[in-house]
């Protein structure tokens, strides 16, 4: 039987990759304005994302793995992944890393991110989401409020936690907070004793092998289990 937290994942999976990363084209990216308003982009990525979703269902029934490349293109450029991911490593270990260790942990840890999600998303099935009144912490960061409505299941809250970029000005997605469980301290909490007990190389070593799963689509008696 799913446990509490594996439910609200499963129930918030649609919505959550948006946090934090190809088809023919580029995916435009969209206008300033709406990159300087954590509010308005959350919105608006929610928009793009899911209408693509739907655009493509046929497509994505047939190569599932073209789900990675949605992510990528639509949710991973408003994503703080190195943020994320060096919350992750931690201090102590980020001060005993050299540049190329980082930068080669990081982008496994984005392409983590990607697989994780484009696997969610194979969970979607038309909830709704409802946008509540944000709050900005202070200037550099901010707390989106939705709330996952389906018929039949009470509404779940989740709370995506926004920051504000020290060079660009703009606003990004590091975190989600899907009933006051953060699926960063969770990532925190799978790896960050791994990179202490084996080391950083070794962690992005595991992360690029677990990166080569292939998205599928679940059927219902798969998921009933």
């Amino acid at each position: 039987m799913a446990t509490v937290y594996s439910m609200i994942f499963k129930l918030t999976s649609f919505l959550s990759a948006w946090l934090l990363l190809v088809t023919a084209a580029v995916a435009e990216p969209l206008p300033t304005e709406l990159r300087d308003d954590p509010f308005k982009l959350a919105q608006a990525v929610s928009k793009r994302t899911f209408g693509r979703i739907n655009t493509e269902q046929e497509q994505l029934l047939a190569q599932p793995e073209l789900l990675k490349e949605i992510v990528r293109e639509e949710l991973i450029p408003y994503a703080d992944y190195r943020f994320a991911a060096y919350k992750v490593i931690g201090q102590s270990e980020l001060k005993k890393s050299s540049k190329e260790q980082r930068d080669r942990f990081v982008e496994a840890f984005k392409e983590n991110l990607i697989v994780t999600y484009a696997q969610l998303f194979t969970e979607y099935n038309g909830q709704k989401v409802a946008f509540l009144p944000g709050a900005l912490s202070d200037e550099n960061y901010a707390t989106v409020k939705t709330l996952i409505q389906e018929p039949g299941r009470p509404d779940i809250s989740v709370d995506f936690k926004m920051r504000r970029n020290k060079k660009t000005g703009q606003w990004l997605a590091y975190d989600m907070v899907a009933e006051n469980l953060s699926m960063l301290s969770q990532k925190e909490a799978e790896l960050r004793g791994l990179i202490r007990q084996q080391g950083l190389d070794a962690v992005t070593d595991l992360l690029i092998e677990k990166n080569q799963t292939k998205i599928e689509f679940q059927s219902e008696s798969e998921e009933a289990k």
